[in-house]
């Protein structure tokens, strides 16, 4: 009769150990993948997954739920080797710290760059001894980190925090002083290495044409931002520089600042943005080890942006966003950077958006060619009502793949073709205008 009690104990005992390893075990798988989708869906700004992580996803979610219920099913068996279990977890836990420390030392000291920014958390470039590309700022949410350098010397931020070299302040006589402002597809972030970005192909390609070494291009855009960022950019750090003129390369992310739900649409654009806030890490994503597998999903747009910022994500609901969340604000930003320009001596070139569809991405989607299309017209139209001019680059860029590394940013020879484009219409629209010694 004890006996019986006893065992039975025993057997419940034993049961409530294996539903509390089933519950943390499904916990465990669950979380990554969680987190993994987050950023993808941010990433693509859509909720479905791009087919091949989907599946890759899906696979391994369901092989470690096959191995958990095995393990559940022939729990007695392994109940009973209860010392094999305790070695084999003494040596994974062993060996996987060993791997944490080496894979540490790996990427903060022998890491490509590129390898390094895909790979640390935001507070980890700092216990590398490097710096990371964005920093918070009190009014522009982030800017560039002031003397951002990669690890190989080949991309770099100026004190200022804009790509490329230092400016010299105050602005010498007879220097003409170009500043191109917008987001990832003006700072360049398809072109790895910053003189070789749209700003120093403008600048190498006036220089030819005005037969001159004193025309300066400056590269005062950033990853991210939008005619909001790039307003208060101008107002309270480019126009110090006193810049003879000012080129406004911008349209996808004022787009996608359309894409939330339509009572967040304000003129503030806090239904995309937020104050600079580091999301919480999740225990998994701490691990150096597990991020050179799968990446970091932990992005400065998880700082930026709201989690749920978009209204919809099939077809019929973006569309209905760009109905019901009109470019107003956008075209309100252009004409409030065109009259401070002006008031400050400068000139103001607007230009066209161009993408390439070649890639089959949401930028060549029916809903997404009509928002950009629709935040071109407004650039026309405030070049129209503001006598500036207007470049449309959109008819002259080719969206052959050889000049883009994905639908939105160009390579290498996107941006020395891009630098090209521009400075022949600056110069065949007489722009820069004054004598340069």
């Amino acid at each position: 009769m004890t006996y019986g009690i006893v065992k039975k104990m025993q057997k419940i005992k034993d049961n409530v150990f294996w539903v509390v390893y089933y519950v943390i075990l499904l916990i465990l798988i669950i979380i990554p993948f969680y987190y993994s989708h987050n950023y993808w869906t941010q990433f693509f700004f859509a909720r479905s997954l791009p087919l091949k992580h989907k599946i890759l996803l899906d696979i391994s979610r369901v092989s470690l739920l096959i191995i958990a219920t095995l393990m559940v099913f022939f729990r007695n068996q392994i109940y009973n080797k209860r010392r094999e279990i305790f070695l084999f977890l003494f040596t994974f836990i062993f060996c996987f710290i060993l791997l944490e420390i080496s894979s540490r030392y790996y990427v903060c000291n022998f890491a490509e760059p590129e390898i390094q920014s895909n790979v640390l958390l935001y507070d980890e470039f700092k216990m590398c001894g490097l710096k990371s590309r964005y920093s918070p700022h009190p009014y522009l949410n982030d800017y560039g980190t002031p003397n951002f350098r990669t690890s190989d010397g080949l991309d770099m931020h100026n004190s200022l925090g804009f790509r490329g070299p230092e400016i010299e302040i105050p602005k010498p006589s007879g220097r003409y002083r170009i500043v191109i402002l917008g987001g990832s597809s003006a700072y360049e972030s398809g072109v790895y290495e910053w003189k070789k970005d749209f700003a120093r192909q403008l600048e190498k390609e006036l220089r030819v044409l005005y037969n001159t070494e004193n025309i300066e291009v400056i590269n005062a855009a950033l990853p991210g931002y939008t005619s909001y960022e790039n307003l208060i950019n101008l107002e309270l750090k480019v126009l110090d520089l006193k810049p003879d003129m000012v080129i406004i390369y911008e349209g996808v992310n004022d787009f996608a600042s359309r894409l939330v739900n339509p009572e967040n649409y304000h003129g503030d654009n806090t239904g995309l943005a937020k104050q600079w806030d580091p999301p919480k890490t999740p225990i998994v994503l701490k691990s150096m080890f597990v991020r050179l597998i799968i990446g970091n999903p932990i992005g400065v747009g998880n700082f930026l942006n709201p989690p749920d910022f978009l209204y919809g994500t099939t077809e019929e609901k973006i569309l209905e966003a760009l109905e019901k969340n009109p470019p107003i604000y956008f075209k309100r930003n252009l004409e409030n950077m065109v009259v401070l320009s002006n008031y400050r001596n400068a000139t103001v070139l607007l230009s066209t958006w161009a993408h390439s569809d070649e890639f089959g991405d949401l930028t060549s989607s029916y809903a997404y060619e009509k928002g950009y299309e629709e935040m071109n017209v407004v650039v026309k139209e405030v070049g129209a009502e503001n006598n500036v001019l207007v470049y449309d680059f959109v008819k002259d860029m080719p969206k052959d793949k050889k000049y883009w590394v994905d639908g939105r940013h160009v390579n290498d020879a996107g941006a020395e073709l891009k630098g090209k484009l521009f400075a022949e219409y600056i110069y065949k629209n007489d722009l820069v205008s004054y004598e340069i010694r």
